[in-house]
C-alpha cells in the first residue's frame, strides 16, 4: 500500500511539473547549462527508477536534477569525437547580509556528485550506448582546481595531479585512467588557475610475444626441405 501511494506521489510530482519543462531538442555546451532543458523523454519511467533523480536524456545529451533544489544538476554531452563533457553542481553560496560584515553560507545537494556522475556514465554506457573515447574535465576554480595545485605542490607530475582530483577518481572507476594535459595556465607562483585535461582506457601496446629463435630454425628447415 506504501509502495503504491510513494509511486503515485511521485507521478502526480512530474506530471505537475511537465508543462513547464521546454521540450525543445537542443545542442549545448556546458557553459549553456543553466540557459537550456532537454526534453522529458521517458521522464515518469526514469523518475520512477531512480528515486533521488529528474531524469531529462536524449542519445548524446543528459541531465539529471535533484528535485528538492534544481539548482543542483549534472549537464553532459558527448560530442561528435566522443569527448564526453559534463558539469555537476552540488554546492551552492547564498550571500547572508548582516549590519557590519557580508557572508555566504554554503548549501548541499543530497544527491552526491558521485552519484551524479555515476547515474550519467550509465546513461550513456548502457542505455545510449556510445562510445566514449575520452572524458574531459575543465577546472578554473573549485575542488578539482584545488586538488590539482596541491598535488603539484607535492611534487606530483601532471597526470599524477590530474587522477588525484575527484574527477580523474571518477573517471578511474570506468577505466579511463590515462591522461592527456589540453591546456595549462599559471601564475607567476606557479599556481595553477585554468587546467584542461582528457582522461582515456590505456591502450595496448604490448606486442604478441614472437619467438625468433625458433622461427628462424623454421625457416632454416623449410629451406633444407626445399633443397
Amino acid at each position: 500500500m506504501n509502495f503504491m501511494y510513494n509511486t503515485f506521489i511521485k507521478i502526480s510530482i512530474v506530471l505537475f511539473i511537465l508543462p513547464f519543462i521546454n521540450c525543445n531538442a537542443y545542442s549545448v555546451s556546458p557553459s549553456d547549462i543553466n540557459k537550456q532543458t532537454l526534453s522529458p523523454i521517458s521522464l515518469i519511467s526514469s523518475f520512477a527508477k531512480n528515486k533521488h533523480l529528474i531524469i531529462l536524456a536524449e542519445k548524446n545529451e543528459f541531465k539529471a536534477v535533484d528535485p528538492m533544489n534544481d539548482i543542483f544538476e549534472i549537464y553532459a554531452h558527448v560530442d561528435d569525437s566522443q569527448i564526453l563533457k559534463f558539469e555537476v553542481k552540488t554546492e551552492h553560496a547564498l550571500p547572508v547580509k548582516s549590519t557590519n560584515y557580508s557572508s555566504q553560507r554554503i548549501i548541499r545537494s543530497n544527491i552526491s556528485g558521485s552519484h551524479f556522475f555515476k547515474v550519467m556514465m550509465e546513461h550513456f554506457l548502457n542505455v545510449s550506448k556510445i562510445h566514449i573515447n575520452e572524458i574531459e574535465g575543465h577546472w578554473n576554480y573549485g575542488t578539482n582546481l584545488k586538488i590539482f595545485n596541491e598535488s603539484k605542490q607535492s611534487g606530483k607530475t601532471d597526470e599524477e595531479a590530474a587522477l588525484n582530483t575527484w574527477t580523474g577518481k571518477q573517471a578511474a572507476i570506468y577505466g579511463y585512467t590515462s591522461v592527456r594535459v589540453i591546456s595549462k595556465y599559471s601564475t607567476s607562483n606557479n599556481v595553477f588557475t585554468d587546467v584542461t585535461v582528457r582522461f582515456c582506457k590505456e591502450r595496448n601496446t604490448t606486442l604478441p610475444f614472437f619467438n625468433f629463435r625458433n622461427t628462424f630454425h623454421s625457416l632454416i628447415s623449410a629451406v633444407r626441405l626445399a633443397v
